[in-house]
Formats: structure tokens, sequence, C-alpha cells
């Protein structure tokens, strides 16, 4: 019984441990907080061409945080693609 235990805890570390280095492969980039979005998407100049059509980008930090989005998610929790700020 002395032998199975030590072998269970050894299998249960090696296990951990492989999962470990498995989450932290690569270079875990900081999470952006909407703080760091809103320091250019606040900017009501800002726009992007989309088909030909000036198309705001800009955020109103007010609306946005007495939405439901502001008080429950990030702009990072459905931005998935942004990795970089600026972008």
């Amino acid at each position: 019984m002395k032998r199975y235990t030590i072998w269970m805890t050894f299998l249960l570390v090696a296990a951990l441990t492989a999962v470990g280095f498995a989450q932290g492969k690569g270079t875990a980039k900081p999470k952006f907080t909407n703080e760091d979005c809103l320091a250019c998407h606040n900017d009501p100049s800002m726009t992007k061409d989309e088909n030909g059509k000036q198309v705001s980008l800009a955020v109103d930090e007010k609306k946005f945080s007495a939405s439901i989005h502001g008080q429950m998610f990030t702009c990072v929790d459905c931005h998935t693609d942004v990795k970089d700020v600026p972008h």
C-alpha cells in the first residue's frame, strides 16, 4: 500500500507539472484593461474606412461603463484578436 501511495503521489505531481508547463507555454502577455483600450477609443474622431464609408471606432466611456458590457466584461473578453496596444 505504501508503494502504491508513493507512485500515485509521483504521478499526480508529474501530471500537475505537465499541465503547468502546457499552460505557461510561450510568453504570456498581460490582459489589456478597458482603460488601455479607452486611452485611444475615447477619441470621437477615431474612425476607419469600411467599404468606402467612415465608421466610428470611438467608445463613450460613460455609456460603456453603465452598460452590461462595462459592468461584466472587459473589451478583450470579446475582442480576442487584440494582441498589442496600439493595434
